[in-house]
């Protein structure tokens, strides 16, 4: 049941609409920059937990993290964490969204699957950037979190992520070597 559609807005650079409708919870998230964020006509916000080891985090699959050259980062900030889960693409940035976790993390996404869920965590009083700090939905490492614990997440990918991570070593498209 967990699948959606999205649909972001962008203007002039900037995501300021999005909308992600998860038809078979009966669910549909949806922001408005400078009109605050949605679910169904329920208003959300991002959690006040300001405690790393006190946080919920989500991420992607497992399998992408464990290959690659992020799995020491992943290890490491996953075990700092009161819990841990899996809920890929769409639904754990949905969950930071309406305060149910703290951190979502996520490799390998293109601009369609993050368009719409930038403004949501933004207008939901969140933080969206990529793993570099960078408000951009163009590469395709993804964090979005509570706002409070953003810059200690992005303290700790800097110090395990190897040097082919880091956003001045991105070729083009985004895609890191």
């Amino acid at each position: 049941p967990l699948w959606g559609t999205l649909v972001g807005l962008e203007y002039q650079g900037d995501q300021i609409a999005g909308v992600v409708s998860i038809p078979a919870l009966g669910q549909t998230y949806r922001a408005l920059r400078g009109e605050g964020a949605f679910r169904n006509d329920r208003s959300i916000r991002v959690s006040t937990v300001d405690r790393f080891a006190d946080s919920h985090v989500f991420y992607s699959g497992v399998g992408g993290f464990m290959a690659g050259s992020a799995r020491e980062a992943f290890l490491d900030l996953v075990s700092r964490t009161e819990r841990q889960r899996g809920f890929g693409d769409f639904y754990g940035f949905m969950l930071v969204a309406q305060g149910s976790g703290e951190v979502m993390f996520d490799y390998g996404v293109h601009l369609w699957d993050v368009a719409a869920i930038k403004p949501i965590i933004e207008e939901a009083g969140g933080r969206f950037s990529d793993w570099g700090g960078n408000a951009t939905i163009e590469r395709p490492d993804a964090l979005a979190t509570n706002a409070v614990l953003h810059d200690e997440v992005l303290r700790l990918l800097r110090n395990k992520l190897p040097p082919s991570f880091r956003p001045e070593n991105v070729e083009n498209e985004g895609m890191i070597t």
